[in-house]
């Protein structure tokens, strides 16, 4: 009996050690598996209030144009929508992009409905500091968990230049072609925010560099290029006007033909009268009323004539020094080859 007793006793023990023997593994599983959970889901929280959160998704934009990375940006939900048909798209390339530096998220405001509003601050050209609004909508689960986003209203505006006398310019380096034609309303499609400068500059013409700094989203700015004459065109223009005026110089008449200055002399001219130039018109340049052309405004000089002049009263012979003056007034155009040619107004 004591024997049998002693068996029993010592038996219990071994099974109970089995038993917690076999159940540690189990536990261990189950307690790393809550663990791995917990993490995953933390991980999620983490990801979905930064990477995957309205901030994110408009840090993600930003980044895309600090690197000028067009297609990245465009590629971002909500922004193709933006894209209107009548505006061209020739500025939506790296090279069109103007400089954009230390863009940061400073609110995100839950309007409700998955809507946000996300404000973003940043550095554009020259230093200049801007601050841009983007909404944002909430659009589901990414991969089941990850929140996923749009842009409301697209981050696209319209550029809308007005070029005057010419259907040629430069944006941020980059030149484009006004489809529309010159002093008219030629849309261009453009990521924003951004700053683009624009100018112009030929052999004649030029227009000084205006920098532009959008910074609303789905909206129109419009731009007025003025295209003025150059000192290279004004120059130009001087020296054919004032070998124009030697030419008629040459002419030993009194009425030098398709020529600004003459004189009338009622009295007989005995020999040949003599021209020369003693004052030059004062050359300026403005835009005529139709693109493409320039005139010379009223502008005086003088001549002076020189003739031997024999009297009808009496027979008498003097000589005639006078100073004509005169005024002359151009439409210029240029010709196919880059010549200038003056026609009189």
């Amino acid at each position: 009996m004591d024997s049998a007793h002693g068996e029993e006793e010592s038996g219990a023990p071994a099974s109970a050690a089995r038993t917690s023997r076999s159940l540690s593994p189990a536990v261990g599983f189950a307690i790393a598996a809550a663990v791995l959970l917990l993490g995953f889901f933390g991980t999620v929280l983490a990801l979905n209030s930064t990477v995957f959160s309205a901030s994110g998704f408009v840090s993600s934009y930003m980044g895309a144009l600090e690197r000028h990375d067009v297609a990245a940006a465009l590629a971002m939900p909500g922004v193709g929508e933006g894209a209107t048909v009548e505006a061209s798209p020739a500025l939506l390339r790296r090279d069109a992009m103007g400089q954009l530096q230390d863009a940061s998220v400073v609110s995100d405001v839950d309007e409700g409905d998955g809507l946000h509003n996300v404000t973003v601050e940043y550095v554009l050209a020259a230093g200049s500091r801007g601050a841009t609004t983007f909404s944002v909508r909430h659009t589901g689960p990414h991969l089941g968990v990850f929140s996923s986003w749009e842009f409301a209203s697209s981050p696209l505006g319209v550029l809308e230049v007005v070029p005057h006398n010419t259907v040629e310019f430069d944006v941020n380096g980059v030149t484009v072609v006004a489809e529309q034609g010159a002093d008219q309303a030629n849309g261009f499609q453009v990521l924003v925010p951004g700053s683009y400068t624009l100018e112009y500059s030929s052999d004649f013409l030029e227009a000084e560099p205006a920098t532009l700094l959008l910074g609303s989203p789905a909206t129109t700015e419009r731009f007025t290029l003025e295209v003025r004459a150059s000192a290279a065109f004004v120059d130009a223009v001087d020296e054919e006007l004032a070998s124009y005026l030697d030419d008629c110089a040459t002419q030993q008449v009194l009425q030098p033909t398709g020529c600004p200055f003459g004189k009338s002399i009622s009295n007989r001219i005995v020999g040949l009268p003599g021209w020369s130039m003693v004052t030059y018109p004062s050359v300026a340049i403005e835009p005529g009323e139709t693109s493409g052309t320039w005139l010379v405004p009223p502008a005086a000089g003088s001549a002076r004539l020189t003739a031997d002049v024999m009297s009808l009263f009496d027979g008498t012979v003097s000589t005639l020094s006078e100073d004509v003056t005169f005024t002359v007034s151009y439409l210029v155009t240029f010709t196919a080859d880059g010549g200038i040619t003056f026609t009189p107004r």
